[in-house]
């Protein structure tokens, strides 16, 4: 009797284990899986101030649409990047004397938050902006 009284014991405390540990790696998947959503949406806001820098040239007309994006992005940092020190300041000094090194710096910034490699990333790259408007035929 007391051997079957053991076995189910055993089996009981096998169960639970096995259960335990389905649970903890569902909730580390859970975890993966929102924090790839939370840096996939840190990498829009970071494609978007790089794609629509455009509208920072002031010789150019711009669009609303771009307008609109890029303030939408930029407006989108003190949200998605509210953990980084770092991050909200660079934000905050955009505000004082804009210049092309802040941005820069901004930019840098963010994608060090996400993370995504800044080795091959200078702002050179980030001034390379086209100074001439495509020729409509």
């Amino acid at each position: 009797m007391n051997e079957v009284i053991g076995s189910g014991l055993f089996a009981l405390v096998a169960a639970l284990v096995a259960v335990s540990y389905q649970y903890w790696q569902f909730r580390k998947q859970l975890q993966a899986a929102h924090d790839d959503a939370i840096s996939d949406s840190k990498k829009r806001v970071i494609e978007a101030l790089i794609a629509y820098r455009f509208v920072l040239i002031s010789d150019r007309r711009n669009d609303p649409e771009p307008t609109m994006r890029f303030n939408a992005a930029l407006s989108a940092i003190p949200v998605h990047f509210s953990h980084s020190k770092a991050c909200l300041d660079k934000y905050r000094a955009i505000g004082d004397n804009f210049t092309a090194e802040k941005y820069y710096d901004l930019v840098i910034e963010l994608m060090k938050d996400v993370p995504l490699g800044t080795a091959s990333f200078d702002k050179h790259l980030l001034e390379n902006v086209p100074r001439v408007t495509p020729k409509n035929n």
